[in-house]
């Protein structure tokens, strides 16, 4: 399903934080990559750029947690039980370097802090997109398979429109990206970025 021109459209790019895709970020010193990030970063930031220049407001949603006095995440939920082990020591802390977005993509328009995979639940993303109008979103961001794919999920039940920007999209692992991708689809659509603002 193509977007109409006449559409409203908002680019949300979703955790492209430094403890998410920096090399020195807590994800990847425990050995969990993003692939191909550095295309991924420039692809992102191109998109972001040409929105901009398009009036397309640009929402970045960020993971980011309170902590007790301990420096656990008391706002995490059932995340801590199913994460990865260190997440519980570090990692996502709300005012820490790891929780800014990574350099090389241009300052939002927005940003919009979570405590959860959807960047609908419990935020005022919904809020913002509607006093936007927006019936369209672009999605880039990380990981394809978990925050990207519970924020398009989330936002088709509320009845906004989707696109992931294929070439703007990374995770852990290939063959769970490539499976949501295709499992994306179904509901939503899936572009290249070049392809989708090609006639935007």
């Amino acid at each position: 399903m193509a977007t109409k021109t006449s559409e409203k459209c908002a680019l949300v790019v979703v955790d492209m934080q430094n403890d998410y895709c920096d090399a020195a970020g807590v994800y990847p010193r425990n050995a969990l990559q993003c692939f191909d990030m550095e295309s991924v970063v420039a692809a992102t930031a191109k998109a972001v750029t040409t929105c901009k220049e398009r009036g397309i407001p640009v929402i970045y949603l960020r993971m980011a947690w309170n902590t007790d006095a301990s420096g656990f995440p008391v706002d995490a939920g059932l995340i801590m039980e199913k994460s990865r082990p260190f997440v519980r020591a570090e990692g996502l802390r709300r005012g820490t370097w790891g929780v800014e977005v990574v350099d090389g993509l241009p300052p939002p328009d927005y940003v919009v802090d979570k405590t959860r995979y959807s960047g609908f639940h419990n935020t005022s993303l919904e809020a913002l997109l509607r006093g936007l109008r927006v019936e369209t979103i672009y999605l880039a961001g990380v990981i394809t398979n978990m925050c990207v794919e519970a924020t398009a999920r989330d936002a088709f039940h509320r009845d906004f429109r989707f696109v992931v920007m294929s070439d703007c999209v990374s995770g852990f692992s290939r063959k769970l990206h490539d499976a949501s991708l295709e499992t994306m689809q179904i509901f939503g659509t899936v572009k290249q970025s070049d392809e989708l603002l090609r006639g935007n």
